[in-house]
């Protein structure tokens, strides 16, 4: 009898540890789900790319056709059509005309070209540098200059320095409500094993 109570016991001991160790698998499978959850994908691989940037000095350029050629996006300059001269862009001189168009709230510098089709790009990715912690003007000229309904917009900054955390959030606003709006990375340069991941994080896929 006491065999007969001993076994019962192992069998109960046995299937408590059978059921623990599966709602703790359970359990981790769950953290997992939470973990995917949180990293939404912007774009796809099946998405129209349209990578526009605004450069003077050759450095977002560099970067913007980088991530066009490994997103097999299409590439538009913002050219505006007056030209910034190194004087335009004098950030120790506080009436330099960089500096007072980003003191202006209205200001809209002219854009000399367009873009053909823009109805083509479910996915625009905008890439800018920072002008005394904000996206130059002519970014806010782009963007109204079109209409982004139901598109998605992510932007890109290149900074030494300075993030690009906050930027967007005047950009966004310009934009219709049904847009999807992400504020995306700051490049110090064009590497492009940084460019890679990031294109990876927002979902897609960058063959080596």
């Amino acid at each position: 009898m006491k065999k007969i109570k001993r076994l019962i016991c192992v069998c109960i001991a046995l299937f408590l540890l059978a059921v623990t160790t599966g709602c703790g698998n359970l359990n981790v499978n769950n953290d997992n789900q939470n973990v995917n959850s949180t990293n939404p994908t912007y774009v796809t691989d099946d998405s129209n790319i349209l990578v526009a940037y605004f450069s003077c000095t050759g450095t977002t350029e560099e970067v913007a056709k980088e991530v066009a050629d490994e997103a097999d996006g299409d590439l538009f300059e913002i050219q505006p059509l007056k030209a910034y001269s190194e004087e335009d862009l004098d950030y120790n001189n506080e009436n330099s005309r960089a500096a007072l168009e980003q003191k202006d709230d209205n200001a809209r510098p002219e854009i000399k070209n367009e873009v053909d089709n823009i109805q083509q790009y479910d996915t625009i990715i905008i890439g800018y540098p920072i002008w005394f912690g904000k996206a130059p003007k002519i970014i806010c000229s782009f963007l109204e200059s079109y209409d982004f309904t139901d598109k998605t917009v992510i932007t890109f900054c290149t900074s030494g320095g300075s993030d690009i955390e906050g930027t967007a959030k005047d950009l966004e606003s310009l934009c219709d409500k049904s847009t999807k709006f992400y504020e995306g990375k700051r490049f110090a340069g064009a590497s492009e094993e940084e460019i890679d991941l990031w294109l990876e994080t927002i979902g897609l896929d960058i063959e080596e």
